[in-house]
């Protein structure tokens, strides 16, 4: 499950993303990736609308609207936002209506307004949250890229992994995560791993101590995530 809160947060900057109303609903939860369009549910068919999703309105929606008149709109907005969807993000610039941001308060449904076109905004969404969703689990192990290929380091703990990663690193190959590898399937037999924010580009050698790989060996001795391969 990822919040609204969570969403604003990692991709608001780089999306443009402007909270206007709803703020009380940031801890909407979001467990499914896909996107809708509530046409249809602004139309009147409320079945269409799947609750605790993300529903994005753009110049369509607004226009379908702007042709009901103000208090007909206000209704069709509201009953769409009494549906328990997670939130409604407002496309291409586009100011939304008072009554928009007076329905969502009330039902605490956080309105959000962005500058990019519906088309990119759907596709960065539904990626961010494919990845955020997708299942994982967190493996003990060293994660290390040799010759392109991603190579998970298995073994009880104290048998030498780090050691032998470092010792990898020294002959030019890449660091991907030591120690904790975070690893989450993305596709159909497709497993991604990755290291914990706080120790990434660290390894804890016996004897050594913590180092930062990055700091000794340069920026590309380090890769952020790779796929589980081998």
């Amino acid at each position: 499950m990822v919040t609204i809160s969570e969403l604003l947060q990692a991709r608001g900057e780089a999306w443009k993303l402007t909270l206007v109303a709803g703020g009380a609903g940031l801890g909407n939860g979001v467990a499914i990736p896909r996107i809708q369009k509530p046409g249809l549910a602004l139309a009147g068919y409320l079945p269409q609308i799947h609750p605790e999703r993300v529903q994005v309105i753009g110049r369509t929606e607004l226009g379908y609207l702007a042709t009901l008149g103000e208090e007909a709109a206000r209704r069709a907005v509201d009953r769409m936002l009494g549906e328990r969807i997670a939130c409604l993000i407002v496309t291409n610039g586009a100011p939304p209506p008072a009554y928009f941001c007076e329905s969502a308060d009330r039902h605490r449904v956080p309105l959000v307004t962005t500058e990019l076109k519906s088309s990119e905004l759907i596709r960065n969404v539904t990626a961010w949250l494919e990845d955020r969703l997708a299942p994982h689990t967190l493996i003990h192990g060293v994660l290390v890229e040799v010759f392109g290929l991603g190579v998970l380091l298995l073994g009880k703990s104290g048998i030498g992994k780090s050691e032998a990663a470092l010792d990898l690193v020294t002959r030019g190959h890449r660091l991907v995560a030591d120690d904790v590898v975070e690893a989450r399937v993305v596709g159909a037999g497709r497993v991604i791993g990755s290291g914990a924010e706080l120790i990434r580009h660290h390894m804890e050698i016996r004897g050594l101590g913590i180092i930062n790989v990055q700091d000794l060996f340069g920026i590309m001795a380090t890769l952020r995530e790779k796929a589980i391969q081998l």
